[in-house]
């Protein structure tokens, strides 16, 4: 009796790995999403509206992308108390920080790493391009994102399963 409930612990929690795996996957999605709508809002503030820039961190913090405006609040906080400050390594910093905690890959953190290369550099409409391009390869990660949660999304689970199986069988 005692070996049947340990075999159903052990697979129960491999089981419970593998659907952690997959909304580690399910989190890098909803990120990726929510940087792209950070994104569009900044390219309308800035290319639209003529904002300045931590007004414009400011407005997308407030905005419904939650994952996010830690983020771009503690951009705006660090670009008020400093009377001339660094945007780029701001950013860099800031991006190097909460990048863990987003769970995405080296490509993405360095794509977002290198919007402070043109972000506050240029005027409002080189801006705009720049984040546009940004913006469109993030959508293209992102995709690529998507498709592999939906084609690997049962597998994470399944193998997850099946390597608590494997475990009940070797120690049996």
């Amino acid at each position: 009796m005692l070996k049947l409930l340990g075999a159903i612990l052990v697979i129960g929690t491999s089981a419970s790995l593998g659907l952690a795996v997959r909304q580690q996957a399910v989190c890098r999605v909803r990120i990726l999403t929510e940087w792209i709508d950070c994104i569009n809002l900044l390219i309308l503030e800035i290319g639209g509206r003529g904002t300045p820039l931590h007004e414009a961190f400011l407005i997308v913090s407030r905005s419904r992308n939650r994952m996010l405006a830690p983020f771009f609040l503690e951009l705006t906080k660090r670009i008020s108390g400093m009377p001339e400050y660094d945007l780029r390594s701001l950013w860099r910093d800031a991006v190097a920080r909460y990048a863990p905690e987003w769970g995405i890959r080296t490509q993405e953190r360095e794509l977002l790493v290198g919007i402070a290369d043109f972000l506050g550099q240029y005027d409002g409409a080189a801006q705009t391009q720049s984040l546009q391009t940004a913006m469109l390869r993030l959508s293209g990660l992102r995709d690529t994102a998507a498709e592999d949660l939906r084609s690997r999304s049962s597998v994470y689970r399944t193998c997850g399963a099946a390597a608590g199986i494997l475990l009940v069988l070797v120690f049996l």
